[in-house]
Parts: structure tokens; C-alpha cells; sequence
């Protein structure tokens, strides 16, 4: 949310700011999910039976297959995190030029453009490594699985691909457990494929809430940004701020309240990229529902 020097806000800016973000988020998480299941099934389609059967024999996965998980996920991001983008670019200016009279705001400028292309890079470059290695992972797991056969093997594997490492891990772990309580090989296969399946609704609604919270929170800050470079706005200060709910986790927690430049960085260990923001907005680390409340803390130099 955004305070300007001469509104006053009926309700606490805090909670306001956290509702913003809620509305961007929820309205965009469903279609996200959606398309990542689809790029799942794009990936299994290509990751058949027969390829991971072959990589149980040979030790390895084709090329072919780990070009079509890449392919997967660049198709994903030009065909829905751009627009997901663009749309949190959009809403963000509008509701400052709406209320700073005389203010444009420029969702293509160089700074926007350069964090679009960082972080379509990031994205596709990150979700490929962490599928691949979960798929690496349970074929070479698989082979020293002395009670199946390959056949077996790669039925239980294919519901995997799309999984990262540690999710590839846990399923393989619950396999295990349930062949060790006595349960026969067929019913443990189907269980571990719809511990998968929620396996993979977990991912993807992390990566929606994640990829959706880091867009609005970096539209909103290169909105502020613009403003101040132009004069609309004055002397901007941000603060974070948290859900402060049982969720919240301890290293948010630590920073709820945390008051700073516009331009400087928060004090977070952040498990995501760089060209996320540098440290200058939320998120901290995936799945993180945190934002920035901006308060202008002295009138500006243009408008009213």
C-alpha cells in the first residue's frame, strides 16, 4: 500500500496493505496452479514410461527429455508469468497516477524490462535444475530397489517428474515405509502416485503464491520509485510488514515493522535469486505472504 503525505487512511495502513496484496494473489494464484499442472503434463508426456524405463537400464536420462522439461518451463513463462507480470505492473501504476494528480506511470521502462528478463531467466533456470535433479534422483534411487523390476520401477517414477529433490525424496521414503509395513508393491504404487499428486499441488500453489506476491511487491516499489524520481512524490519510507498469524515465520517475524529507505535493502537471507529485488521488497523465501507499506513522509516538489 501506498500512504501519501496528505491522505489520511480510515482503517490501519498496515492492514490495508496486507489486504492489497491478498486480492492481487488470490485473484491470480488459480490460473497460475492450473497452467503449472498443465506444464506437468506437458513434461510426462515427454518423460514417458519407455524414457524412464531406458534411463533405469542405462543410468541416465536422455537429452531429449531434459530439453523438453526446460522447454516446459520457458513455454510457462512467456505464455503465463509474463502476463501475470504485466498485469501486476499495470495495477499498480494506475492507482498512484489515479491519486497523484499529474503523475505518469511507465510499466515498460528499462528498470521493468531488465527485472522481467532477470527473472524469467531465474525462473526457468531454477525450476529446470530442481526438476531435473529430482528426476536424476529417483532413478538413481529406483535401481537399488531390489523388490521391483524396471517395469515397475518406471510406473512408480513417471507421477514423480515435476517433483523437486527433497519432494522426490519424501516419496520414495513413503514407498519404502509402506513396502516395509507389508504392503503389496501394486497398492504402495498407487499410494505413493496420489502422494504425488498432492506433492504437485504443493509446488505449484508455492510457486503461484511466490511468483504472484514477487510481482506486485516489485511493481508497487518501481511505481514509488518513479513517482519520487519525478517529483510526485516526496521523501518515501517502507515498512514490512507480516500477516502475524501462526503461519508467519520467525525470520518475517523478526523483520515486521522494519522501517528503511526507499532505496535500501532489508535484512533477510533470501533463498530466491537476486534479480527478485535485491532484498529491497518481499518475498523472503518461497511461499512468503509478506509486503511494504510506503509512506510519504513529506510533501512532493510536483502535483498537488
Amino acid at each position: 500500500m501506498i500512504m501519501l503525505y496528505d491522505e489520511v487512511c480510515k482503517e490501519s495502513p498496515r492492514a490495508e496493505a496486507l489486504k492489497e496484496i491478498r486480492r492481487f494473489t488470490d485473484k491470480e494464484e488459480p490460473q497460475l496452479i492450473r497452467l503449472l499442472a498443465r506444464t506437468v503434463d506437458d513434461m510426462q508426456d515427454v518423460v514417458t514410461y519407455k524414457t524412464i524405463r531406458d534411463a533405469l537400464l542405462s543410468g541416465s536420462i536422455s537429452q531429449s527429455a531434459l530439453s523438453a522439461i526446460q522447454l516446459a518451463y520457458t513455454n510457462f513463462v512467456a505464455h503465463t508469468l509474463v502476463e501475470m507480470w504485466d498485469k501486476a505492473f499495470q495495477s499498480a501504476g494506475r492507482d498512484l497516477e489515479k491519486r497523484r494528480q499529474g503523475f505518469v506511470y511507465n510499466p515498460s521502462n528499462a528498470s521493468m524490462d531488465q527485472w522481467t528478463q532477470n527473472r524469467a531467466a531465474d525462473f526457468v533456470t531454477n525450476c529446470t535444475k530442481e526438476t531435473i535433479a529430482g528426476v536424476r534422483a529417483a532413478v538413481r534411487r529406483s535401481v537399488y530397489h531390489e523388490a521391483m523390476g524396471v517395469d515397475e520401477l518406471a510406473q512408480a517414477i513417471r507421477p514423480m517428474v515435476g517433483l523437486n529433490l527433497p519432494q522426490v525424496k519424501a516419496n520414495q521414503n513413503y514407498f519404502n515405509l509402506l513396502i516395509k509395513n507389508g504392503v503389496s508393491k501394486k497398492r504402495a504404487t498407487e499410494m505413493a502416485q496420489k502422494y504425488a499428486e498432492r506433492q504437485h499441488r504443493y509446488r505449484a500453489q508455492m510457486i503461484a503464491r511466490t511468483e504472484s506476491a514477487m510481482a506486485y511487491n516489485h511493481a508497487q516499489y518501481e511505481a514509488v520509485h518513479q513517482a519520487v524520481s519525478q517529483g510526485y512524490m516526496g521523501t518515501v519510507r517502507k515498512v514490512w510488514c507480516t500477516a502475524d498469524d501462526e503461519r508467519t515465520c520467525d525470520e518475517c517475524r523478526s523483520l515486521d515493522g522494519q522501517e528503511i529507505g526507499l532505496d535500501e535493502d532489508f535484512g533477510f537471507q533470501s533463498k530466491l535469486p537476486k534479480s527478485h529485488g535485491m532484498h529491497r521488497v518481499p518475498p523472503a523465501h518461497p511461499h512468503c505472504r509478506c509486503t511494504v507499506l510506503y509512506q510519504e513522509v513529506s510533501p512532493p516538489n510536483k502535483g498537488d
